[in-house]
C-alpha cells in the first residue's frame, strides 16, 4: 500500500484520538510525523473552513486556498509561533486567527481582480451574489470580534459554534468542567453582544452567519488531502496558496512581536494615552474610501484632545540612542516595512502616495499601508481624494501612529498634526521613484543592499505626502553621482536607524558620510558599487558601554517584575471584589494564568537563546 494511503488511514483510524493539539504538533516539528500533522488538519477542518466559507461565500475557490494556507502556515510556523507549549486552545486559537487572515487576504486579491461572467452563468444557488456578499462581510466582522475576545472566552466560542461541539466534548477537548464552559460561554456571547452592537450588528443576526450555507457547510475531503499533502512536503502549493502563506506568517509574526514592543514602550516610557499601537496585518486595497466605521483607537479626535499635547513644531534635540531606543526603533521600522512587503504582495509594487486626478501627492504612503498595519478603519475615515491638510484628513492627521513614532519627537505640531521621523528615499534610482510603480522583486544591487526606510531629516506629518529627495547632478551623463549628500542625520546622535528592503531594521553609524559612496549606495538601487561588510555599516557599543547597558537593563527587568507581581495580585482581588458584589462565582485564577502563558513563551524564547550563546562562547574560546 503507498505510503500516502497509510498515512490517510492512520489518521482516519485515531479521528478519536484524545491526544491534546501540542503534543501531535510536537511531534509533527520533532520527527515530521505526517500521520499526526493529519490528525491535526481533520480536527480543526471543519473550524478553518467555516471561517474561510463564512468570509469567502461567493467564492469557493478562494476559500479553498485560505484553507490550504492555514495549514501551510501551521506547517511552517509552529516553531516560530510557540505552539507545542502545552495549552491545547492554543492552536485552534492560533489557527482561527490564520484562517480570518487568510481569507481576508485572499477576498481582497479576488475584489482587485477583474471578473468577466461566463456566457450563461448562472448566479449561485445559495443565495444572491449581493446578499452572500453581505454575509461575507458580516461573518468576517463577527471573526473579527471573536478574535478580540480573551483565550479563555474565545476557545469555548471557537469549539461549541465553529467546529460544532457539544459542552461536554468542549469541555473534554480543553480539560475544564463543563459548567466552566457554559458560564464562560455566556460571558462570551455578552462581550460580543455589546461589541456587535456597537458596531449596528445586532448579535442574533451575527452569530447566524458562522453557519455557511448546508451545501457548503463540510470540508470536502478531497480538499482536506490536499492540503495535507502540501503542508507536509508531498506536494508544491500553487501559486495563490504560496502567496497567502507568506503574507499571513508576515502577519502572524508582527502580532508575535507586539508583547515584547510593548514591553520595550513601556520600559522607555514613550507610550502615553491617546496613542495607537498599530503593529498588526490585514489587507485593504487603497482605492477609494468607504463608509467610515468607528476607528479602532484609544485616540480621541484632536478637537477633544487637550491642549498641553500640542507641542511647537521643528526639530528637537538629538539625544543618545541607548539600547532600548534602538530596539523600539528597529521594531516600529520592521512593523513598516512588514507592511511595505504585504501592500507590495498583494499590488505587485511598493507603496505609492496616494494622488489626485492631476497627478498631484495628496497622501503619504504612510496613509496608504494603514490598512497592512490594523488599521483599516482608520484608513476609511481618511478622504482620499482630498489634501492631507483638508478639514476632514486634518481631523485624522491628529491620530498618533505608534510605530510611526521614534519616541522622542513632538507628539503633534503647532497646528495638531502628528510626527514622524520615517520616511523613504524618493527620486531617480531610488526604490521610490515619483510617478513610478517599483517591483521589489527586481533590484540590481539587491534587497539587502539597498535601504527601504530611515528616520532621518526634521519630524514632518505623517500624513503629508513629503520625504527627503536625491536628485543626480547630471541624469544624462551619471545618473549615480548626486547633486546633493542624502540627508544622514535623525533623533539620535549616535546612530541612523533604517530598514533595508529584506524588512531587516539596524541602528546604522552616523559617520559613514565620512565615505562619499557609502550612503548614496545604500539609498540608490542600481549604482553597483560594493559596499562594505554589514559589521562595518553598524553602530555597535563598546564591550564596555554593553556591559553598562545589561546591568540597566536588568534593573529595569527586575522593577518590572515586582510591578506585574503586584498587578497580578490586585487584579485577583478586584476580580474576587468583583464577584463578591455580583454574588456570582469567582474565576481569579485564569487571567492570572494568561498572564503567565505569555511571560513563559519569552522565557522560553530567552533560554533558547541563553543555550545558542553559550555553545558561540564554547565555539569561541576552542
Amino acid at each position: 500500500m503507498p505510503d500516502r494511503l497509510l498515512t490517510s488511514a492512520a489518521a482516519v483510524l485515531t479521528a478519536s484520538d484524545p491526544t491534546p493539539d501540542h503534543v501531535l504538533l510536537g511531534r509533527f516539528v520533532a520527527d515530521a510525523d505526517d500521520v499526526a500533522f493529519e490528525l491535526l488538519v481533520r480536527r480543526h477542518s471543519d473550524l478553518v473552513w467555516k471561517v474561510c466559507r463564512g468570509i469567502l461565500r461567493e467564492d469557493h475557490h478562494a476559500a479553498e486556498d485560505a484553507f490550504q494556507a492555514t495549514f501551510l502556515a501551521l506547517a511552517r510556523g509552529s516553531r516560530s509561533a510557540g505552539l507545542t507549549s502545552g495549552h491545547d486552545g492554543t492552536v485552534g486559537g492560533w489557527l482561527f486567527r490564520v484562517a480570518r487572515h487568510a481569507a481576508l487576504k485572499a477576498r481582497n486579491r479576488a475584489a482587485a481582480r477583474p471578473t468577466y461572467p461566463l456566457p450563461g452563468a448562472l448566479p449561485g444557488r445559495d443565495s444572491p451574489p449581493d446578499e452572500s456578499a453581505a454575509a461575507g462581510e458580516l461573518a468576517a466582522t463577527v471573526a473579527e470580534e471573536v478574535d478580540r475576545l480573551a483565550p479563555r472566552f474565545r476557545d469555548p466560542v471557537l469549539l461549541c459554534f465553529y467546529a460544532g461541539h457539544t459542552h461536554s466534548e468542549a469541555a473534554a477537548r480543553l480539560g475544564w468542567p463543563i459548567g466552566t464552559v457554559a458560564s464562560r460561554l455566556a460571558r462570551a456571547k455578552d462581550r460580543l453582544r455589546a461589541r456587535l452592537a456597537r458596531r449596528g450588528v445586532l448579535f442574533g443576526v451575527s452569530a447566524s452567519v458562522i453557519l455557511v450555507p448546508q451545501s457548503a457547510s463540510a470540508v470536502h475531503l478531497g480538499i482536506v488531502r490536499a492540503c495535507v499533502r502540501t503542508a507536509t512536503g508531498r506536494a508544491v502549493a500553487s501559486e495563490p496558496v504560496r502567496l497567502l502563506t507568506e503574507g499571513v506568517l508576515a502577519a502572524m509574526t508582527t502580532a508575535k512581536l507586539k508583547w515584547t514592543a510593548a514591553f520595550v514602550a513601556l520600559l522607555i516610557g514613550v507610550a502615553s494615552a491617546g496613542t495607537v499601537w498599530a503593529v498588526g496585518g490585514g489587507s485593504e486595497p487603497p482605492t477609494a474610501a468607504k463608509a467610515p466605521d468607528p476607528p479602532k483607537t484609544d485616540t480621541p479626535p484632536a478637537a477633544a484632545r487637550a491642549e498641553p499635547d500640542k507641542k511647537p513644531a521643528g526639530p528637537v534635540l538629538q539625544k543618545v540612542a541607548g539600547p532600548l531606543e534602538r530596539a523600539l526603533s528597529q521594531r516600529n521600522l520592521a512593523a513598516v516595512a512588514r507592511a511595505i512587503q504585504a501592500y507590495h504582495l498583494d499590488h505587485g509594487y511598493l507603496p505609492t502616495d496616494i494622488l489626485g486626478k492631476n497627478g498631484k501627492p495628496l497622501l503619504s504612503w504612510r496613509v496608504a499601508i494603514l490598512p497592512y498595519m490594523e488599521q483599516k478603519a482608520l484608513y476609511r475615515m481618511f478622504k482620499l481624494d482630498e489634501p492631507w491638510d483638508s478639514e476632514n484628513n486634518k481631523k485624522w492627521a491628529s491620530t498618533l501612529v505608534k510605530i510611526y513614532l521614534a519616541g522622542v519627537e513632538n507628539r503633534l505640531d503647532s497646528d495638531g498634526y502628528g510626527l514622524t521621523y520615517v520616511k523613504r528615499f524618493t527620486g531617480p534610482n531610488t526604490l521610490h521613484i515619483p510617478g513610478s510603480q517599483v517591483d521589489l522583486r527586481n533590484i540590481p544591487d539587491g534587497r539587502a543592499n539597498t535601504l527601504l526606510l530611515a528616520e532621518v531629516g526634521d519630524p514632518v506629518p505623517w500624513t503629508k505626502p513629503t520625504d527627503p529627495v536625491v536628485e543626480p547632478a547630471d541624469p544624462a551623463k551619471d545618473p549615480i553621482t548626486l547633486k546633493t549628500p542624502p540627508v544622514w542625520k535623525g533623533p539620535y546622535s549616535n546612530v541612523v536607524n533604517v530598514a533595508f528592503a529584506t524588512g531587516e531594521a539596524a541602528s546604522l553609524k552616523t559617520n559613514l558620510t565620512a565615505i562619499d559612496f557609502i550612503v548614496p549606495s545604500l539609498v540608490l538601487w542600481n549604482d553597483g558599487r560594493v559596499l562594505p561588510e554589514r559589521g562595518e555599516l553598524i553602530a555597535a557599543p563598546s564591550v564596555e558601554q554593553d556591559v553598562a547597558d545589561t546591568t540597566e537593563l536588568m534593573l529595569a527587568a527586575r522593577k518590572m517584575a515586582d510591578q506585574l507581581v503586584k498587578l497580578c495580585e490586585e487584579e485577583a482581588k478586584l476580580r474576587a471584589e468583583l464577584a463578591r458584589l455580583r454574588k456570582a462565582p469567582a474565576d481569579t485564577a485564569t487571567p492570572l494564568a494568561d498572564h503567565l502563558i505569555g511571560i513563559d513563551a519569552q522565557i522560553r524564547d530567552l533560554r533558547h537563546q541563553v543555550r545558542q550563546l553559550k555553545e558561540e562562547v564554547d565555539k569561541s574560546k576552542k
